[in-house]
């Protein structure tokens, strides 16, 4: 999905504007079908993880999008690899 901004440097300011510009974000990944939204920037934390209620009830829409930081999303791949690799070189051994 293409990069848009969440509307956190907003929510100061224009919190109208910036549940909006949140919508669009979450309700784009949901439409796009993702399990999850992987992201870096503490404002984007802010606004589609802890102000993902708040922009539901003030719009009266329901998202539910489970929101993650790419390094969140990085430890589980490296622990699920190291499973599977583990898991392999057991089998190996005991063959």
């Amino acid at each position: 999905m293409k990069t848009k901004c969440c509307g956190g440097p907003l929510m100061m300011t224009r919190a109208d504007i910036a549940f909006e510009m949140a919508k669009k974000v979450l309700k784009a990944a949901k439409h796009a079908g993702a399990d999850c939204i992987a992201l870096a920037c503490p404002l984007c934390g802010m606004m589609l993880d802890a102000k993902q209620p708040d922009i539901e009830k003030a719009l009266n829409i329901e998202i539910g999008m489970p929101v993650i930081y790419i390094t969140q999303l990085l430890e589980e791949e490296l622990q699920a690899l190291q499973q599977l690799l583990t898991s392999r070189i057991l089998v190996i051994k005991y063959i």
